[in-house]
Parts: structure tokens; sequence; C-alpha cells
């Protein structure tokens, strides 16, 4: 048994995070600030929507 990675029929990923995830959205987050979340998930290299991203900086990073 292992966690399940979904993916939406956008193809964006859904679920858990890994901490590789999380190590890229800091990169980002150190690099640019939080200016634009829409941008966000592009430059950090992240297949998540920006609201993933924005919760999860907000709420665990």
């Amino acid at each position: 048994m292992g966690v399940q990675h979904l993916k939406s029929h956008l193809g964006l990923r859904k679920g858990v995070w890994t901490k590789e995830e999380d190590a890229l959205l800091r990169k980002c987050m150190e690099k640019y600030g939080d200016v634009r979340w829409s941008l966000i998930p592009k430059r950090a290299g992240l297949n998540r929507c920006r609201k993933s991203c924005r919760l999860r900086w907000l709420n665990y990073l």
C-alpha cells in the first residue's frame, strides 16, 4: 500500500506534496516572492495549480 498521486483531467498533480516539491516551491519563493501566484507553479517547475501552491506556502511552509 502506498499513497496514490492523483492527476486531474488537466494533468495537474493532486494529493500529497513530496519533499522535492516543497523544496522547489521554497526556492522559487526565495527568488521571486509571492508577487503573482499564477506564475509560481511554472517558475518553480511544479505541475500544481496556483491555488495549491499558495495554500501549501501559507499553511505548511
